[in-house]
């Protein structure tokens, strides 16, 4: 099972993708990141077998490279079906809050792409305390990985 993570540094013209070893990629615009991302994004799908967890941060930085993703030329470069959708930062706040990054990431790419339910991994944030939903999400994570603590 893989982990692909790609980090945003926020408001600077570079990514930096932790693949198999550091990497700093400049970018001169916003488009130009999320189009890199994307394409290194793709690049360790491509490179991963069998299910493959990715976990989304929120916020409107990472909000482009969601939308990229999503639009015809790069939509068919995903393996949608082998790729499960966590989050690394929720607002704690009802789905469909404006601020709730599930929400953001639902509009920009999940729902426009149709990504099956079961491979989407939100973190609950309706009937349910702060510390309960981490436990819960804790055991999603595990159950996720096979780990039983």
């Amino acid at each position: 099972m893989g982990v692909v993570a790609i980090y945003f540094a926020w408001r600077a013209p570079y990514i930096a993708s932790l693949m198999s070893e550091m990497q700093r990629d400049v970018v001169g615009d916003s488009d130009g990141v999320a189009r890199r991302a994307a394409a290194l994004l793709i690049e360790a799908l491509a490179a991963s077998q069998g299910p493959v967890a990715v976990s989304l941060a929120g916020g409107s930085t990472p909000k482009r490279l969601y939308e990229t993703l999503a639009l015809p030329d790069w939509r068919r470069k995903v393996p949608w079906e082998r790729v499960h959708w966590f989050w690394s930062d929720e607002r704690f706040v009802p789905p469909d809050h404006p601020d709730n990054n599930y929400r953001m990431v639902r509009a920009a790419m999940l729902g426009p792409v149709g990504v099956n339910k079961a491979q989407i991994h939100p973190v609950a944030t309706v009937g349910i305390d702060p510390a309960a939903a981490a436990m819960l999400y804790q055991a999603e994570l595990r159950a996720f990985y096979g780990s039983a603590e």
